[in-house]
């Protein structure tokens, strides 16, 4: 499977329906005698973002979206810290001070990193054994895959709708680097493909915050909550 040996597998059949249910976290807890508490996710965007928080609610988990200076100066007690792809080339360090002031789990962080530097992204992928593009455009297909993935290893591929087939050597990539940088949640990676052969050019951490398909992932990603249902309808 390439380099960063591959942890769990597909996260479902890839056709199954999602899981609107958040029992692992939300459910009963010590044989149903007392329910989980939800979790307070704080997640830093430049706009308020309602479709996640519409989202979140669905799902009964507590987001609360702020800009920097607002969670800064509130210093709201959350229990995780994240950001939609458009705040992460300004969010490591602001994230990192966030989780910090709040006492939050940051997860992301080494991805959240290199996805502020393309550059050093790729110096580090191609470091751990990823292949890479290099200097300038290379010529070949180019595409951006995402997958949701959670801690556990499960992972499934983030479909927009109306998008185009995945390459497979490029799904195959994408879920490589995932697992490498242990992302939780949703991981996007632009690929190149050549033939048989695909290379990595840059990494998102993050969904694009208007698509609901892709928040949901990276809310359940995040909290390591079942992506989708197997072929048999058990959550994974």
């Amino acid at each position: 499977m390439g380099p960063g040996a591959l942890a769990g597998g597909a996260d479902g059949d890839g056709g199954g329906a999602v899981v609107t249910a958040v029992d692992l976290l939300l459910g009963t807890v010590d044989g149903g005698a007392s329910p989980a508490p939800r979790p307070r996710i704080g997640w830093l965007s430049a706009r308020r973002r309602p479709a996640v928080v519409a989202i979140a609610r669905r799902l009964d988990l507590d987001v609360e979206v702020v800009d920097e200076r607002e969670a800064l100066e509130r210093g709201r007690p959350w229990d995780v810290v994240t950001a939609d792809a458009s705040t992460v080339p300004v969010a490591p360090l602001r994230l990192t001070e966030l989780a910090r002031r709040t006492g939050a789990r940051y997860p992301n962080a080494a991805a959240l990193g290199l996805a502020a530097d393309p550059a050093a992204a790729r110096a580090a992928l191609a470091a751990a054994g990823f292949p890479v593009t290099g200097e300038g455009e290379p010529d070949g297909r180019w595409s951006t895959v995402a997958v949701a993935r959670r801690p556990s290893g499960w992972w499934r591929l983030v479909e927009s709708a109306g998008a185009t087939p995945v390459d497979p050597i490029a799904l195959e990539l994408t879920v490589s680097a995932a697992a490498g940088l242990d992302v939780a949640g949703v991981l996007a990676v632009e690929v190149v493909t050549m033939g048989d052969q695909a290379f990595v050019d840059a990494v998102r951490v993050g969904p694009h915050p208007d698509d609901p398909r892709a928040v949901e992932a990276h809310l359940r990603g995040l909290l390591d909550l079942p992506l989708e249902a197997d072929p048999a309808g058990l959550p994974r």
